[in-house]
């Protein structure tokens, strides 16, 4: 892990000393990321400016520092991330090379820089198996280039503005540059009301983009110098393969059984990489099928009892540990339990916007962040079996998209738009929030939320509006932009993908995994200064999933088919019958005692109309409606709130 960031300066007449200075003010707001050490390196004739945070895990010695030189002091790297396969690597080197290396010391960053050296950047970047962001400054060519891992588990942000050109882990860094370089980028403000995150290349900001997973870019210093670029253009060096319906690939053609253990072999060799570490190992237990598999594996491959990590909610109804507790019994791990209390998670809440260094709303951040610095305590690394619901089919909206559009397309389309037409929603709306219903809240939630699809005229359509916190956007804001187009809008255009679980999975894959469930773990983590790492997103595990048929992955209204049977080669299969509650927060009665206060700060209509970004009457309804229990608006609640408190926090 660790944290990056720098900038090619425009008129490139800063001196080395100002260059420095500038950098190391960037570097300073992601110091969670990297405690251990620090390092900046600069180039004034080219105006370019580079600087590491490192969180030592492999080689622990200052000879895993970056800024990072290669021999021939051709390549400059700083790296974010693990590289797993670096001994695979090396191997490569002293066979194609014919020489052991030189080397001062036994870090990845050492032998990538060797791969660069001998093979190309490109080349080089093609080869790992990890999670990573990194920036390679070309001395000979003047050129710098940036990348990400191909399943975006490691962030990077770029941007240009008149200043030149910028990039950071994370967006606080750019606070470092005129603040009316950066503006709110009012589209992706739609697109985060939408979803509770903003999905790749769009930031918050303007003209700031996310590198998406699996691309790269390559800037000449000239370029940024003379202002000939407009805009940074993305290029792939990976691609998300599919390939479940192709009669011709082996997982297909092989069976349940074969595959299982196929499955077992590639999920073992990932987690024996990812046990490397020269500091304190552990693993995240929730109880469910993927971090058990993790943690089973994980265990038999130890020499001694896996560090296991849960947390445990004092609500009953959202209590997990239970079931994490019995897993590790059965295990026989090193079993840690940390009790979550309201108080501890309210406490947390003024740092969110702080951490996850740009608007983002899945409220499981919460204990998701606890978690971490609790975790740290004991361990630096934890594995965590993120990525097993979107390659193998573990999502209950997968069951419910496909079941709900069979129903719908009974009646024709003209009928649903007329039914939805007919409906007053606002009274149906009051009419739940005065009726008692069987699950209360969440029914009423579900009734409207079937009103919303009625009218959907194909699956693409169904499947977004599922998704979506809210399908109307545009009636938060105070103007009314456009909202971009996403891979949400393409979902019935991807003809490789003939089934409609295989179009939800691979769409969940490009945008749910990376920008909502790895953006979470990831700031949770850096928060903590924790490492995670993620078996289920080994190359060859994600290659292997693709090009599984979907009946090896779901069968009837039953997901993670293989996962499944091969965890019943650890478990017993009583322990896998479980509902799946996820990492859920009351935050509808929080909103009403503990945090109102809080919110109604965040939400003073006068306030709103001062900032001039969202809709004050609307908030202004929404907070009333759910105070005084006319509908439960919690999750709009919480998106909006964690703008308002991350916009505050750009701003001071």
């Amino acid at each position: 892990m660790c944290g990056i960031c720098g900038f090619i300066e425009r008129n490139h007449k800063s001196s080395a000393d100002l260059l420095a200075d500038r950098v190391r003010r960037m570097s300073e707001k992601i110091r969670h990321r990297g405690p251990d050490a620090d390092g900046i390196w600069v180039k004034p004739e080219t105006g370019l400016a580079l600087a590491h945070r490192r969180l030592a895990v492999l080689d622990l010695s200052p000879a895993g520092n970056q800024p990072m030189i290669s021999p021939s002091g051709r390549y400059v790297l700083i790296l974010n991330g693990e590289i797993y396969n670096f001994a695979d690597i090396n191997r490569r080197i002293i066979a194609d090379s014919q020489i052991e290396p030189i080397r001062k010391g036994h870090s990845d960053t050492e032998i990538l820089l060797l791969a660069i050296e001998l093979y190309g950047a490109v080349a080089a970047i093609k080869m790992i198996s990890g999670m990573f962001a990194l920036a390679l400054w070309d001395q000979k060519e003047k050129e710098l280039t940036l990348a990400r891992d191909n399943m975006g588990q490691k962030p990077l942000y770029y941007g240009l503005c008149q200043e030149g050109l910028v990039f950071a882990s994370e967006l606080s860094c750019f606070k470092a540059f005129t603040r009316n370089s950066w503006q709110i980028d009012n589209e992706a403000l739609l697109l985060y009301f939408r979803h509770n995150y903003i999905p790749a290349p769009w930031s918050i900001l303007k003209n700031v983009y996310k590198l998406e997973p699996g691309h790269l870019i390559n800037i000449r210093a000239a370029d940024i110098h003379s202002g000939a670029v407009s805009r940074i253009v993305a290029k792939p060096y990976w691609q998300l393969t599919t390939g479940g319906n192709d009669n011709s690939s082996a997982s297909t053609q092989a069976s349940l059984a074969e595959n299982e253990n196929e499955l077992e072999q590639l999920l073992t060799r990932a987690i024996s990489m990812q046990m490397v570490a020269d500091v304190p190992l552990g693993v995240f237990l929730s109880g469910g099928i993927d971090s058990s598999l993790v943690t089973a594996i994980m265990q038999n491959l130890a020499p001694e009892p896996v560090k296991t990590y849960t947390i445990a909610f004092s609500e009953e109804s959202y209590n997990e540990a239970n079931f994490a507790r019995q897993v590790a019994d059965q295990l026989k791990t090193d079993h840690h339990e940390f009790l979550l209390t309201p108080r501890m998670a309210l406490d947390i809440i003024p740092d969110l916007s702080r951490f996850y260094s740009e608007p983002f709303a899945d409220a499981s951040q919460i204990p998701s962040l606890l978690l971490c610095r609790l975790a740290r305590q004991k361990t630096t690394v934890a594995l965590t079996g993120d990525g097993g619901d979107e390659l193998f089919g573990g999502y209950e909206r997968y069951f419910q998209a496909e079941k709900l559009y069979q129903l719908l397309s009974i009646l024709p389309l003209s009928w649903r738009q007329l039914l939805t037409t007919a409906i007053d929603r606002p009274k149906l709306r009051q009419l739940l929030a005065n009726t008692t219903l069987p699950g209360g809240p969440q029914t009423a939630r579900q009734i409207v939320k079937m009103l919303e699809l009625l009218p959907s005229a194909d699956f693409a359509t169904l499947y977004k509006t599922l998704v979506s916190h809210t399908n109307r956007p545009s009636a938060l804001l105070s103007d009314s932009p456009r909202e971009p187009e996403t891979l949400f809008d393409r979902l019935n255009a991807d003809k490789k993908q003939p089934s409609h679980f295989a179009r939800m999975m691979y769409c969940d894959l490009k945008t749910y995994l990376p920008d909502d469930i790895l953006t979470k773990v990831d700031r949770a983590a850096m928060g903590a200064s924790l490492e995670t790492r993620l078996p289920f997103l080994d190359q060859n595990v994600v290659n292997f999933a693709m090009h599984l048929p979907v009946n090896h992955k779901i069968q009837g209204a039953t997901g993670k088919i293989l996962l499944r049977r091969l965890l019943c080669k650890y478990l017993p299969e009583s322990l896998l019958k479980r509902p799946k509650k996820g990492f859920a927060v009351p935050m509808a009665a929080w909103l009403r005692n503990e945090l109102k206060e809080w919110g109604a700060d965040l939400l003073d209509k006068q306030r709103l109309q001062r900032e001039g970004l969202l809709n004050h009457n609307l908030t202004a309804k929404i907070w009333y409606d759910h105070q005084h229990g006319k509908q439960s608006c919690e999750r709009m609640l919480w998106n909006i709130l964690m703008f308002q408190s991350w916009y505050e926090s750009w701003r001071s």
